[in-house]
């Protein structure tokens, strides 16, 4: 191109009006922009590849929006449009278009060490609903790490659907869409096509990181990754409750069919933080104390960094804070196919976390019947209170009326109906009919009759559960 573009103050596509880079990566730039047509801000992803790399950087980034915007998950950042635009010399460049979102990466909060083993369940499970809302649509998202779970004032968003693929999908060759190294299972180095497996085993790395301050595993580069062989036993997380750190290990199974589901995942950790575990829990003496936090505003959407898509985080610092640390150089010899640096992490400062509280007693499961309520009470709340309109109200109530009615099978049908179910909201949301708001409480609400319904299919075993 003749000149930069875009530069601060260009109009994108007629409606976008640039006013701030917030920051530019080895294959995307983003910009915090205007939205001239709604009138507020939003941030726009666009590639910046040279040509020969330009058709698949495009197509990178028409996956990523389309997935992201098929989830329509709360606890991932919203889509708002995506299109294409034409520069100054003719160029037609893909661009999407996303919401701005304050918060802090997990990576960043790690660097501090340790959480408490309630605060890890917690963000666990939520990246874990994520994983179960995007397998129930066939969708894989390759590069769940620290980076790319970001900590709001809204609770948990998973960001980065930059290389995510659908289940069973090749990989392209190019070597962006492998992931990072220390969440990358076994099975997917020897050449093992995309899995929803292979999602719950860096959310096992990234659960055990989150317990120990580290990951489970030293390797960090693809030739330390080619050399190693798994043991079959992981390692347990350290100061985790028992069946905390079995459900750790399970995860980092090196044979992908002994892993659990997401949706198994995820109802574990709900049980746990709800204190409905079996097992006693041990007191953590909790992370060494720390240095008071330095104020910052973060603003994150993917961004590609080197040669994978990443987290962009946008600095308000105060002055003399240093610049968060960029990527190392990738190895020379990577496993072919499948280059990428491993994941760093900036210095930051978090506030101290107390030690979890010890449990005196179990909380009794709730039955389906008495979770549907719950979801119905939900429903009528906020048709009450306008989160959503009355004929929404009325749809999702039959939804989850239809679903209990007829019953299923097994878990992994299960699986399939809470995800329509999910997808049903999401689309009331788009339509302006439900609240964002409404929807993370209807979520949260889905959530526990989902357990309670896989609690009964458990204990029944003939997969017969109605209302």
């Amino acid at each position: 191109m003749s000149r930069p573009w875009p530069v601060e103050g260009d109009l994108l596509a007629g409606r976008y009006r640039m006013t701030e880079r917030l920051r530019l990566g080895g294959m995307s730039v983003i910009w915090r922009a205007h939205d001239e047509t709604l009138h507020r801000m939003v941030a726009v992803k666009l590639p910046v590849v040279d040509a020969p790399l330009r058709a698949a950087a495009h197509e990178l980034l028409r996956r990523e929006s389309r997935a992201t915007a098929r989830l329509a998950h709360p606890d991932v950042v919203t889509v708002h449009d995506c299109g294409e635009a034409t520069s100054p010399d003719g160029d037609r460049v893909f661009f999407m278009v996303m919401q701005l979102v304050t918060g802090e990466p997990l990576a960043e909060v790690l660097a501090d060490g340790p959480l408490s083993w309630p605060d890890a369940a917690r963000i666990a499970q939520r990246v874990a609903r994520v994983l179960v809302a995007a397998h129930a649509d066939a969708i894989v998202h390759r590069d769940i790490n620290p980076e790319n779970v970001l900590l709001t004032p809204d609770g948990v968003k998973v960001v980065d659907f930059g290389i995510n693929a659908r289940i069973g999908e090749p990989d392209d060759g190019s070597g962006w869409t492998f992931g990072t190294p220390p969440y990358v299972p076994p099975e997917r180095v020897a050449g093992a096509a995309v899995a929803p497996a292979s999602d719950v085993y860096a959310l096992g790395a990234l659960l055990f990181e989150m317990l120990a301050g580290r990951p489970p595993y030293p390797e960090t580069t693809w030739d330390e990754l080619a050399a190693v062989r798994r043991p079959s036993v992981p390692p347990a997380p350290p100061g985790a409750p028992a069946e905390l750190a079995e459900l750790c290990q399970r995860c980092l199974r090196p044979e992908p069919d002994l892993r659990p589901s997401a949706a198994e995942v995820a109802a574990s950790l709900m049980a746990l933080v709800d204190g409905r575990s079996s097992a006693a829990v041990r007191a953590w003496p909790g992370p060494p104390p720390r240095r008071p936090a330095r104020r910052r505003a973060i603003v994150t959407t993917g961004l590609g960094l080197a040669a994978a898509v990443g987290v962009v985080a946008v600095w308000a610092s105060s002055p003399g804070d240093p610049p968060p640390r960029t990527a190392p150089t990738p190895p020379a010899t990577p496993v072919p196919g499948t280059p990428g640096p491993p994941r760093t992490t900036g210095a930051t400062v978090g506030s101290p976390r107390p030690a979890p509280p010890r449990r005196t007693g179990r909380t009794p499961l709730l039955t389906v019947s008495a979770a549907r309520e719950q979801v119905y009470a939900v429903i009528d709340r906020n048709a009450r209170q306008g989160g959503m309109s009355p004929d929404a109200a009325q749809d999702l109530r039959q939804a989850l009326a239809n679903l209990t009615r007829n019953g299923v099978s097994d878990g992994r049908a299960l699986d399939r109906e809470m995800g329509a179910l999910r997808r049903r909201v999401a689309d009331r949301v788009r339509e302006g009919r439900v609240t964002a708001a409404a929807a993370a409480e209807l979520d949260r609400a889905l959530e526990r009759f989902a357990v309670a319904f896989r609690t009964a299919l458990g204990a029944r075993g003939d997969g017969s559960t109605g209302g």
